[in-house]
């Protein structure tokens, strides 16, 4: 299955190029508005880093998006699923053997949403 291959996408580009993207439209958009919150490197984006410990049972709270105050969004990098995470996802997916896919197609739009929390946060 060639849409799971490990290391297909990079979500970290993905999520960074999505920040900018989104700061840019938004900017020249309503940049006169929001001038004091738009700032092109004030968000930066980090992967969950799984625990990967089945005691723990975290996979659930490791598969999500999230903003985190006004400068960072969490994201999960699917490249980094343990058996636990594909497990737990796969209950939720249309599709299980496309979870890779799948959430860089999540991270198309999950991305810009939480950009949008962080601005929340700001105003």
């Amino acid at each position: 299955v060639i849409l799971d291959t490990p290391g297909l996408f990079n979500y970290q580009s993905i999520a960074e190029n999505l920040i900018r993207k989104g700061v840019e439209h938004l900017s020249s958009r309503y940049g006169t508005v929001l001038r004091d919150v738009l700032d092109p490197g004030g968000v930066q984006a980090y992967p969950i880093v799984p625990l990967d410990d089945p005691a723990l049972d975290m996979a659930r709270y490791e598969v999500n998006f999230q903003a985190a105050g006004t400068n960072m969004i969490i994201y999960p990098d699917a490249n980094l699923f343990s058996a636990q995470h594909v497990a737990f996802v796969s209950d939720t997916m249309p599709i299980p053997k496309r979870i890779k896919r799948d959430y860089y197609l999540s991270t198309s739009y999950a991305i810009l949403h939480e950009l949008l929390h962080c601005l929340q946060y700001k105003t």
